[in-house]
């Protein structure tokens, strides 16, 4: 069985951003849990939204968690936003 997240939206505005998402995880119409989050932290202010199939989610936080934390130890600063944005496409990229 495939079990499947939901949608998430991010905007921005004038010094402020928003980050929304359901927290229904399921299998076309069967819920299976309606707690399952989606928008995780990568630094205090850095966040990342991961919809799609559960087992995707988890494996691409671990990822991305390690990788951050690898890149904090090498360049002894916290990564930055366009930064994060090039390890995200290059993880994804070497997947395909």
């Amino acid at each position: 069985m495939q079990y499947n997240g939901g949608s998430i939206v991010a905007m921005v505005g004038k010094n402020c951003v928003a980050i929304a998402s359901d927290l229904r995880l399921g299998n076309q119409a069967l819920t299976i849990a309606t707690n399952f989050e989606k928008v995780f932290p990568i630094t205090d202010r850095l966040y990342v939204g991961l919809p799609g199939l559960a087992t995707d989610v988890v494996t691409l936080r671990e990822r991305f968690r390690f990788r951050v934390n690898m890149y904090t130890i090498k360049e002894e600063r916290e990564i930055e936003p366009e930064t994060f944005a090039h390890l995200v496409s290059s993880t994804l990229y070497e997947r395909r």
